[in-house]
């Protein structure tokens, strides 16, 4: 199990992963840098609020982009991909492979006809926050998921 979102994450860590993870820090001390200065000069400025707001958003956004990937546990698969997206999978049909912008994409096809897209992807030139794996860990990855969701489920 990992502590950074529901179920056992089934993916690999996002592309860029290392670059957000060390922000996190500099966020923090941008943050605490800005919140001291408030402090000392016994005001809030326009400045600093605006800059701790911005840090804020920033160590946010950084948070989000480390736990993307494909999560599950047994009765649920959990997207996440800046949210965290429960699927039980009852609901879920199939797991498929289909192009999306030119690379193979991991998708989730639901038994109400709709479709729902993952972070996960074969494209060796996947952009940050994508997570990028090889065609071999795709097949993994979808007979583990499927596995899975043969599996019987308690509601």
């Amino acid at each position: 199990m990992t502590s950074d979102a529901p179920g056992d994450r089934l993916t690999p860590r996002p592309v860029g992963y290392l670059a957000m993870l060390a922000a996190l820090p500099i966020c923090g001390l941008g943050l605490m840098w800005a919140l001291s200065s408030m402090v000392r000069h016994r005001g809030i400025g326009p400045v600093p609020l605006l800059l701790a707001v911005a840090v804020a958003a920033a160590a946010v956004y950084c948070a989000r982009m480390l736990r993307r990937g494909v999560h599950a546990t047994y009765a649920y698969v959990y997207i996440v991909d800046g949210r965290v997206r429960p699927v039980h999978f009852h609901q879920v049909q199939a797991f498929t492979v289909r192009p999306d912008s030119g690379a193979p994409t991991l998708w989730i096809d639901l038994t109400d006809g709709s479709t729902l897209p993952t972070p996960v992807t074969e494209d060796p030139e996947a952009a940050l926050g994508k997570v990028r794996v090889t065609p071999t860990e795709m097949t993994t990855l979808t007979t583990e998921l499927n596995r899975r969701r043969l599996l019987p489920h308690h509601s």
